[in-house]
């Protein structure tokens, strides 16, 4: 094939050789062919211009149709450079032919034969097949069939069964036994039932008058190992102190239903914790009240309102909203011992009494087109405010609440969403009021029940989804000082004025290296209780 290739190079250099050459000989002719006719000359004498410029000038002026041109070479230059390539044609197939390439193609032609083309099917109707069903193999597990045969259970309506039951609280009365997280402390929760029967005496607060001299005597409490408990399971979204003197116990309310009950001061080997689980979702709200002290008080997201009695060892129901209604109960707030208005998400307050032995309200009041937050009453039981997701603080008078169609005394607003709003605890002179908007409000409340900025703090409220919303909540017994929880790092809890000026910080990096969302005081000592997502409580005393 080398040869080839060179043979047919050569052959295109000698054609482009002989082509040039006759170019040239095209060019050297056309100069010498070029003539001029005669132009005709008129009968009188003229005399005629020799010079170049005027011999330029007529040349110009010379129509084309007097020129005439030579054509012939280049038809010839065509007719040689045919020959050539016909030659070289000849030449490719005399030498193909001779290295027998043709008789290969033909050979390979031989072979390889196309196959037939089936005549086009489009337009026909296509017979039916008398076709044998295939049979699909179906799965015995997905068919709920044992290896056996025997059918299983549908586990749809099995799961659905046990979802329904584990959204219902157990029914009161019910033996606080048969509440217990873990059924083993049942000894240690006989003991609590004798420590709660024992210490029933409430008195006096013993804290300082003034703030200074109240703030010396807290400066001096810190957090130690044994201050520390995990009162229940799960993240806690309540807390509370037990007004007894005798003992120091700490009520907790977790996020699946749980309440525990915490003696601080407790030498057992289980720390002092014993945990019911009365509700099966949320326990939004715990208390006590100094007229029933032996009497635990909770409110749940699963629509009922409970207490515990330590000397019956029983749960009681005092209200629950109807199963096929989507309510959830919030806080609530003592009106009387007996009376408690309870703030609820479809935007109404409900006015329940714990003497009568039906579970319904006695009555049920709307006073919010959103659903509430907390419900708070005014120390001297005329008046209530609320907090709700419509962003605003409202103050109502309870003497003059109707069912439908209220109209609030005062209203002021945040720019988001209001976590919490209570009243001071000793006069009601002030509301405070905590927000999403990164703000916490003092309020100042007048004779006439108006609603005016005392101070308003810039701080950082965002607790996302994993930790429970920040509540700034009054000292029980004093309206000078209040708590909240902090995002600040290390770790701590804050302790402001009513003047709306930080005061006081608790914190202690080895210890306490979580947020407490919930935070309380204790109505008589000089005690702080923290809660934190996991369930577990820090008392600073």
């Amino acid at each position: 094939m080398p040869s080839l290739r060179n043979k047919k190079r050569k052959q295109k250099e000698d054609a482009v050789i002989v082509s040039k050459k006759i170019k040239c000989m095209k060019n050297e002719n056309d100069k010498k062919k070029v003539v001029l006719t005669e132009l005709p000359v008129s009968s009188t004498s003229a005399k005629i211009d020799t010079s170049p410029r005027k011999a330029e000038f007529d040349m110009k002026d010379v129509k084309p149709e007097l020129c005439t041109y030579d054509d012939d070479s280049d038809q010839e230059d065509e007719n040689d450079y045919e020959l050539i390539r016909k030659k070289n044609i000849e030449d490719n197939v005399k030498f193909l032919s001779q290295i027998g390439v043709f008789e290969a193609k033909n050979a390979l032609n031989n072979l390889v034969r196309k196959p037939k083309r089936e005549a086009s099917q489009r337009g026909l109707k296509k017979k039916k097949i008398d076709a044998v069903p295939l049979v699909r193999r179906k799965s015995l597990r997905l068919a709920r069939i044992d290896p056996q045969g025997n059918n299983l259970p549908d586990p749809v309506i099995e799961a659905d069964t046990i979802n329904k039951q584990s959204f219902i609280p157990p029914e009161c009365p019910v033996d606080m036994v048969k509440t217990l997280l873990d059924p083993e402390d049942k000894d240690y929760h006989t003991k609590m039932t004798c420590t709660v029967k024992s210490t029933m005496t409430i008195t006096k607060s013993e804290l300082s008058s003034s703030l200074q001299s109240y703030l010396q005597d807290i400066s001096k409490i810190c957090l130690d190992v044994k201050g520390i408990a995990k009162v229940v399971p799960t993240r806690i979204f309540s807390l509370a102190f037990h007004p007894i003197t005798e003992k120091i116990l700490v009520a907790a309310g977790g996020k699946w239903g749980g309440v525990g009950l915490w003696d601080v001061q407790s030498q057992e080997n289980q720390d002092g914790v014993v945990a019911y689980k009365p509700h099966v979702s949320p326990v939004n709200w715990v208390s006590f009240h100094k007229d029933y002290p032996a009497y635990i008080y909770s409110s749940s997201y699963d629509g009922s309102f409970r207490y515990g009695d330590f000397q019956s060892c029983k749960f009681y129901e005092i209200y629950a909203v109807p199963d096929d209604e989507r309510i959830l109960l919030r806080n609530v707030d003592f009106i009387t011992a007996d009376t408690m208005l309870v703030s609820q998400t479809d935007g109404c307050v409900a006015l329940v009494d714990k003497r009568t032995s039906r579970t319904k309200a006695e009555s049920i009041y709307l006073v919010s087109d959103k659903a509430l937050r907390t419900v708070s009453m005014h120390p001297n039981g005329n008046y209530f405010c609320t907090g709700s997701l419509d962003a605003t603080v409202k103050l109502w008078d309870l003497r003059q609440i109707k069912e439908r169609g209220n109209k609030c005394i005062s209203e002021v607003r945040h720019s988001r969403v209001v976590n919490s709003a209570y009243f001071s605890p000793v006069t009601g002179r002030h509301i405070l009021s905590l927000s999403d908007d990164n703000t916490i409000n003092i309020y100042d409340v007048d004779k006439n029940q108006e609603m005016t900025l005392r101070k308003g703090i810039r701080h950082n409220n965002h607790t996302g989804r994993w930790l429970t919303k920040f509540r700034a909540v009054w000292h029980p017994s004093r309206e000078d000082v209040f708590v909240v929880g902090s995002m600040d790092r290390p770790r701590r809890i804050e302790m402001f004025s009513n003047e709306g000026s930080l005061i006081k910080t608790f914190k202690n990096e080895d210890l306490l290296g979580s947020v407490c969302s919930i935070n309380t005081l204790h109505p008589v000592y000089n005690i702080l209780a923290g809660a934190n997502s996991s369930g577990r409580v820090h008392v600073f005393k």
